[in-house]
């Protein structure tokens, strides 16, 4: 096996939040690449916070999925999602509408919610 490429960090660790998360980085190759089985989760207060990190996620190369997943440009997954979404959901037109939805528009779950 090769060695590290000197200058590089192998380890490392960083609390965003009061979370802490922990990086590894290798010169060897690998037969893997990021993948939605790994996702960044962000509960948002409301429309305006989704929007906000949605359009900086997707920006530079990004991409959206549904449901409120979206790949940044170094195709690492994340949700962006508001912390009413588990309430909403639990009601069935609310869930179909979602299920519908790229990036999460609050207004219309509750549209649906209240069956307009």
């Amino acid at each position: 096996m090769e060695p590290d490429k000197e200058g590089t960090v192998m380890h490392g660790a960083v609390t965003l939040a009061g979370q802490e998360f922990f990086t590894m980085d290798s010169a060897r190759m690998h037969r893997f690449s990021f993948s939605e089985g790994v996702s960044f989760i962000i509960d948002c207060e409301d429309q305006q916070e989704i929007d906000y990190f949605w359009d900086r996620l997707i920006a530079d190369g990004g991409t959206e999925s549904m449901c409120s997943w979206c790949k940044d440009k170094y195709g690492v997954s994340w949700q962006v999602i508001p912390r009413t979404l588990p309430r909403l959901i639990k009601n069935e037109s609310a869930m179909q509408a979602m299920l519908q939805m790229k990036r999460i528009v609050l207004a219309d779950l509750e549209k649906a919610l209240a069956g307009k």
